[in-house]
Order: structure tokens, then sequence, then C-alpha cells
């Protein structure tokens, strides 16, 4: 995920204040973000189960309720 300063580079300004729809674009993007790197890590943390029927398993909800980091 980017730093702070690396969502702010672009960002248009001028110099004294960031305009407030800028700053919501920002977060919007950050929450987008955030959200996809929570899936992915939960995705790879997951414990499934086979059920051993074709396209059948159980994901152990556990596993993924708490993202490891």
């Amino acid at each position: 995920m980017k730093t702070p300063k690396e969502y702010l580079i672009g960002c248009e300004h001028d110099g004294s204040y960031i305009p407030v729809n800028e700053v919501l674009r920002i977060l919007t993007q950050i929450q987008k973000e955030a959200w996809n790197e929570a899936l992915d890590k939960a995705a790879e943390s997951a414990d499934v189960t086979d059920l051993g029927i074709e396209g059948n398993a159980v994901v152990d909800l556990n596993s993924i309720l708490k993202l490891k980091l």
C-alpha cells in the first residue's frame, strides 16, 4: 500500500490547503486499496477443507475472521 505522501503526490492544490473533493477522492482510493489488500490476505490465510465432492469445500471462518499479518 502507498504511503500518505504518495497519495498526496499529484493532488491539485495551491499549497495552502487541499480541496475537499481531492481529500474525498484520496480517501476513497485508500479505502478501496485497503479493502482489496484485506481480501487478498484473507484468501491467503483461509484454511480450506476439501470435501472430496467436485467443487465443494469448507472454509474455516475462524481462519479469516482475524487477518494474519
